[in-house]
């Protein structure tokens, strides 16, 4: 496993992605997905992925993601329900993060709240 910096993630996770909404594009409802989604555009609805999400430096997204995996390098307003999420440098989350692990590097900004969501297994025992 290398080491990878803010722009790397980025580059990387916009790569892998399967759908991306560029920059000038925005997206009102829901929008849901089995694939990684990135954004550098702008969302406002529900956004529901069973893999990740990846919001860019020039992307923002309004309302709500449910996904496995979250990363922010953007801004996000509202809520993120996932098992793992991350907010880079120059990323900021303004609301609610339910999840596994949270990781924030320094210059990310976590603005609200952030409660430890259950493993299955550890709700399940």
């Amino acid at each position: 496993m290398g080491i990878l910096n803010r722009s790397d993630k980025v580059a990387t996770t916009s790569t892998d992605a399967a759908s991306v909404i560029a920059v000038g594009t925005k997206i009102t409802g829901k929008v849901n997905l089995e694939i990684n989604l990135f954004v550098n555009g702008e969302i406002e609805g529900e956004v529901l992925s069973s893999t990740a999400v990846s919001i860019g430096a020039q992307g923002k997204v309004t309302g709500e993601i449910n996904a496995a995996k979250v990363i922010v390098g953007g801004e996000m307003h509202g809520k993120i329900d996932c098992n793992a999420c991350e907010i880079l440098a120059g990323g900021k989350i303004i609301g609610e993060v339910v999840c596994e692990t949270i990781v924030i590097e320094l210059g990310g900004m976590l603005e609200g709240s952030s409660k430890r969501k259950l493993a299955q297994k550890q709700v399940e025992e």
